[in-house]
């Protein structure tokens, strides 16, 4: 029978003098782990304190004339706050929402404009495509509604730990080992605790493992950090 001991991990232990709780490393206590043959994660605990408006995705590029941004001040919006702070950045283009179809509209304001999708604010403004109005004039409307909810799945990821375990649907290894569902509102708590009668979860070694140091990244649904503003508190589970 396999021996197990629980390893719990926090954020504000990191090695190094500026703490992200989206990508840090802790060494264990001088301690070694030998000879790991699974780990599996059953237990999670942070606030939802990742804004809707945040520095992965708070520019929006477009052109008039020349290339130009619109950069919303990072926070927690509502579509009609989001449309007033970039309606105030610039006076090319009137952003609204369409009370019918719920999408966003751009009426710009007679020359011709492109709204660019790129893949900092397309999610969080509906663009699948560039939206393109030649002639000047024309309402522009985004293919998809806005995006607006939030954090919603924080996979955590590891190459200590991973051992690049996880393949993405783009065929790229990944050392994903785990993903928690988000349920809660912005600035609410976090709680993830698994059935550890499930061991669908576990990642096992080809080889047992000398854990000295776990890095940790945690990441959004789009592979990319969090951007968590607080303490994230994780209890892993190691198998020997």
């Amino acid at each position: 029978m396999s021996k197990t001991k629980l390893l719990i991990i926090d954020s504000q232990h990191a090695v190094g003098s500026t703490t992200n709780p989206n990508d840090f490393t802790v060494n264990i206590n001088n301690q070694y782990l030998d000879n790991v043959k699974k780990v599996s994660l059953v237990g999670l605990r942070t606030i939802n304190s990742v804004y809707n408006v945040n520095a992965g995705n708070n520019v929006i590029d477009y052109i008039s004339g020349v290339a130009k941004q619109v950069v919303v001040p990072v926070g927690q919006y509502t579509a009609t706050d989001f449309i007033n702070a970039v309606n105030a950045a610039q006076t090319d283009f009137t952003l609204f929402l369409n009370p019918l179809t719920f999408k966003f509209e751009w009426a710009s304001v007679g020359a011709p404009i492109t709204i660019v999708k790129t893949d900092i604010s397309s999610e969080l403004i509906g663009l699948t495509s560039d939206l393109v109005d030649a002639v000047g004039g024309v309402t522009l409307v985004s293919q998809l509604t806005p995006d607006l909810s939030g954090l919603s799945i924080i996979y955590v990821s590891s190459s200590a730990l991973g051992h690049s375990h996880s393949i993405l649907s783009n065929s790229v290894n990944s050392n994903i080992i785990s993903a928690v569902g988000v349920n809660s509102p912005f600035g609410a708590p976090i709680y993830y605790v698994s059935d550890t009668r499930d061991e669908s979860d576990n990642h096992k070694y080809e080889s047992h493992q000398t854990i000295t140091k776990i890095d940790i990244q945690l990441l959004n649904h789009n592979y990319k950090p969090c951007q968590l503003q607080s303490n994230c508190h994780l209890i892993f589970k190691v198998y020997y």
